[in-house]
């Protein structure tokens, strides 16, 4: 295994602080997104019983539109705060 470099450790701790301010608001300032997130998942073609990852989920909106159609949806974040 590696060490992570000054830039990369920079990198995150910066990610940290920035979604730690945002999460709060996020489902807010993006609410004129939301239809847009449902066209999304209903434009998708997915199997019958269809599984879905949604990396870098955030807040999981669009995870949670796919759930309308997959029988299982993941969502994964790189911020605890999202």
């Amino acid at each position: 295994m590696t060490s992570l470099t000054s830039e990369e450790l920079g990198y995150y701790r910066l990610n940290r602080r920035a979604w730690t301010l945002l999460a709060p608001v996020y489902d807010s300032v993006t609410a004129p997104f939301s239809r847009l997130r449902c066209t999304v998942a209903e434009l998708v073609p997915l199997a019958a019983g269809a599984r879905v990852l949604d990396v870098a989920t955030g807040t999981g909106a669009q995870a949670f539109a796919f759930a309308e159609k997959a029988r299982e949806v993941v969502g994964v974040d790189i911020s605890p705060a999202m």
